[in-house]
């Protein structure tokens, strides 16, 4: 059985546009490169992949990515998640058995939770299969697995959790949830980065973080945001 990770990757101009209000433009690049490199770094360590590509259309992005041993698949103008359609059609074609797209911005992402989530995909009898992994807010998706390759189509972007789950059940393909920290946690919020600077980590992204005194900048912002 062959599997395959896709990573769809935002622009560095494009990407964490809604910390724009707390991060500079340099550091909002900085953040972004780092995550993906952690999230990259998580994938090549999961023994259960054969193959790893991402997704994008920033030159810089993609070096890094064949930097770090995957595949680049250029992202059209016709949106991310056509260029995820194209990605894993293009999986199938080469002999790929499932495939798993990965959020670019999960810096807590172990291999082990990797491998644990393709081998569940894998293990179950239902064929085709969808597992989701939802991001912390509950509305989106942060991972999703699928045996084989365009069992579901893929809608990231608002709602998507909902979204995907609707397809699934319109097409009869069996979907279930997948809840880990590494996959839940996403850089979306202030809050957000006030946690990952209070987490103990040697990555990427808390390496690249430390020069940001986040905690210092952050905290007293945070503090004052209404709970919803």
């Amino acid at each position: 059985m062959t599997t395959w990770a896709i990573v769809p990757a935002k622009t560095l101009e494009q990407a964490k546009t809604r910390l724009a209000h707390v991060l500079s433009p340099n550091e909002r690049r900085a953040l972004s490169l780092a995550m993906l490199r952690d999230v990259l770094i998580a994938l090549r360590g999961a023994h259960t992949l054969d193959r790893i590509a991402v997704v994008t259309a920033d030159a810089a992005l993609g070096a890094e990515a064949s930097a770090l041993g995957a595949e680049v698949l250029p992202e059209l103008s016709t949106g991310q998640n056509a260029a995820l359609e194209a990605g894993s059609a293009y999986s199938r074609a080469q002999g790929a058995d499932a495939v798993l797209v990965v959020s670019a911005d999960l810096p807590l992402l172990c291999s082990t939770t990797v491998e644990q989530l393709i081998a569940r995909g894998m293990r179950a009898r239902q064929s085709p299969l969808a597992l989701l992994a939802p991001a912390h807010d509950t509305t989106g998706t942060n991972a999703l697995f699928q045996r084989p390759p365009g069992a579901i189509p893929f809608l990231f972007g608002p709602n998507s959790l909902q979204r995907h789950q609707q397809a699934a059940a319109e097409r009869g393909v069996r979907v279930d949830l997948v809840h880990a920290p590494g996959l839940a946690f996403d850089i979306d919020t202030p809050s957000d980065l006030v946690h990952l600077a209070r987490s103990r980590g040697q990555t990427h992204t808390h390496q690249a973080i430390a020069p940001m005194r986040l905690l210092e900048r952050l905290s007293e912002t945070v503090s004052r945001t209404p709970v919803p």
